[in-house]
């Protein structure tokens, strides 16, 4: 949602603008409109209803010129909260705006994400558990102010159950709450993709911490059958065609694994992508060989067609990115593995050349001996 209610300067100015319409048509066109003339003297009833009226008037009036000024600063705060420099910032405008405005939901949903990114926050700093555990109780309660001000509003159950999924490394049973609220929003918008994807990632999270491979196992296809899911609902998602990669290579599948990044791929191309799977096939290409050293120049491999595809998707990813050492190094690596060591020595003297620090071309040097 959006995180301003509404423009309120412009309605403010509306406002104006119609009552000095008003008032121009009453001056301009006084025989269009009327007025009846009353005497404070003709009727102490019309006296005193005329007072009341008019008391009514003026406090009705600064009522709602009270309203529309504490909106005005809630929008005003929730500006500067996307403006400022750090999420403590941003969570202290917040807290303004809502002090100002708290009826409105997407106030709620984005302090919600403020109090998780400064649980993460001390999670990877200071690690107070203390402070940790209070950021995150404090993130799930304004995820539910949230939703409890929306009503059966999917995108902010959504968000609450994300907060309930990232909260799980601070507490215990969130993630069950997650998986309840993102079953709700699969009712409410069945055609969305997205609670079927993360009910997919809870699941391999269960599959991470069971103790036992059978249950591993069955975590894992679980996950695979929700990925499958969403993708049913939206085709080219890569995010679940990847998530299916990790599972199949969770499961030793290195062939349905390559398929799915090849997917993935398709439909996201990007360099990260590119070099995962330019190491499947690199892996399983190796994996097609055992040759002798002395068959090919040294090497302890030949190229095969997926040996070709590792190369192809390293030089590619070299080509729209020169300064990917990842890509190079493994071309340094696959070079070295089927023989071609003038390829190979091209490689390591870029990255002996281009890498920072000693350490990493001291690392260079132990793996290619006599070939820099």
């Amino acid at each position: 949602g959006l995180l301003f209610p509404f423009n309120n300067s412009l309605i403010l100015f509306s406002v104006l603008i119609f009552c000095l319409a008003v008032a121009s048509a009453i001056n301009v066109y006084p025989e269009k409109l009327p007025i009846k003339n009353f005497s404070f003297n003709d009727s102490a009833k019309h006296a005193l209803g005329l007072a009341a009226a008019s008391l009514a008037f003026s406090v009705g009036a600064l009522a709602l010129l009270s309203f529309g000024f504490k909106i005005y600063l809630a929008d005003v705060y929730a500006k500067q909260s996307l403006a400022a420099q750090d999420v403590e910032a941003r969570v202290e405008k917040l807290n303004k705006a809502i002090s100002f405005f708290p009826y409105y939901d997407a106030y709620y949903v984005s302090l919600a994400n403020g109090f998780m990114a400064l649980a993460n926050k001390e999670a990877n700093g200071g690690r107070d558990q203390d402070k940790i555990s209070e950021y995150a109780e404090m993130a799930i309660g304004s995820g539910k102010k949230a939703v409890d001000l929306s009503g059966a509003k999917a995108s902010n159950s959504e968000s609450l159950a994300l907060v309930y999924e990232n909260a799980s490394f601070y507490r215990k049973g969130t993630l069950e709450l997650a998986e309840a609220l993102y079953k709700k929003v699969m009712e409410l918008e069945p055609q969305n993709p997205s609670a079927n994807f993360r009910l997919a990632l809870i699941e391999m999270a269960r599959a991470d911490a069971a103790n036992d491979e059978k249950g591993k196992t069955d975590y894992i296809n679980k996950a695979i059958k929700r990925y499958d899911e969403a993708i049913a609902k939206k085709p080219d998602l890569a995010d679940a065609y990847y998530g299916k990669t990790i599972a199949y290579k969770k499961l030793n599948n290195m062939d349905e694994a390559i398929t799915q990044l090849e997917k993935a791929n398709s439909f996201a191309p990007n360099v990260d992508y590119s070099f995962e799977l330019g190491s499947f096939y690199f892996n399983r290409g190796v994996a097609q060989t055992n040759i002798s050293p002395e068959e090919t120049g040294g090497g302890i491999a030949a190229r095969n067609n997926d040996i070709n595809n590792a190369e192809k998707m390293f030089l590619n990813i070299i080509t729209a990115v020169p300064n990917h050492a990842n890509a190079r190094y493994s071309l340094a690596l696959l070079y070295k593995k089927i023989g071609e060591n003038d390829k190979t020595r091209e490689m390591v003297k870029w990255l002996l050349e281009n890498l920072q620090t000693e350490q990493e071309k001291q690392a260079v040097r132990e793996q290619f001996p006599g070939l820099y």
